[in-house]
C-alpha cells in the first residue's frame, strides 16, 4: 500500500511542474522566450504582464518592427531589452555611452533616432527620454529611413522602446522547455 502511495505522489508531484499548473493574475500570460539575453535563454517559461508600466530594471519584451528597429535584421520578431529610463527622464550622451538614473548605456554608433528627430551625432547631446517611449540600456535595433546612399538606405541607431510595442515586462522565469529551443537552433534564417 506504501508504495502505490509514494507512485500516485510521484505522478501528482509530475503534473504539477511549474511549467504546467500556473495562477495568473489578471494581465499576466505564459510565454515561452524565443529571443534570449538579460540572463534568459531561448526557451525559457516566462510570466510576462502585459499591463505593468515599465520602470528602470525591468527587462521588457518587445517587437522589433512595431518599435520600427528591425532595419536590415532577419530572424524572430520578438526582442528582450532592459529599460533604464521613462518618459521625461534625462539622458546624457557621450562618445560610446549614455546614462540615466544611475544606469548606464552603450550606444556603439553615434547616429541615432530619438523620438521623431534624426542624429548625425548624438555624442554630448542632453535628451529627454520621449512621450510614450522607454530608453533601453543599449541599442534596440535600428531604423531605416528613404534616404539613399551608396549600397543601399541610410539607417539610425534606436536606444528607445516604443510603448506600443512592448508585448510585456518580464515577471517571473518559470522554468525551461528544452524541446523549444532545440526546434529554435534547427531553424535556419
Amino acid at each position: 500500500m506504501s508504495i502505490v502511495l509514494l507512485f500516485a505522489l510521484l505522478l501528482q508531484g509530475c503534473s504539477n511542474s511549474p511549467l504546467e499548473n500556473v495562477n495568473l493574475e489578471p494581465g499576466q500570460q505564459k510565454v515561452t522566450l524565443v529571443p534570449g539575453g538579460f540572463g534568459y535563454e531561448v526557451g525559457d517559461v516566462v510570466i510576462i504582464d502585459t499591463q505593468k508600466q515599465p520602470a528602470p530594471g525591468d527587462i521588457v519584451e518587445f517587437s522589433a518592427r512595431t518599435n520600427n528597429s528591425d532595419c536590415m535584421a532577419f530572424g524572430p520578431d520578438g526582442r528582450l531589452a532592459r529599460i533604464i529610463g521613462i518618459p521625461g527622464d534625462k539622458v546624457v550622451f557621450g562618445s560610446q555611452s549614455y546614462s540615466a538614473n544611475s544606469f548606464n548605456g552603450s550606444t556603439g554608433y553615434t547616429i541615432a533616432i530619438w523620438g521623431t528627430t534624426r542624429y548625425e551625432d548624438i555624442a554630448g547631446k542632453t535628451l529627454v527620454v520621449p512621450d510614450q517611449e522607454y530608453l533601453a540600456d543599449a541599442s534596440v535595433g535600428r531604423e531605416c529611413t528613404s534616404e539613399s546612399i551608396p549600397g543601399g538606405s541610410k539607417w539610425y541607431s534606436r536606444f528607445t522602446v516604443k510603448k506600443e510595442a512592448i508585448v510585456g515586462v518580464i515577471v517571473k522565469k518559470l522554468g525551461h522547455d528544452q524541446d523549444f529551443e532545440d526546434r529554435q537552433k534547427r531553424i535556419v534564417y
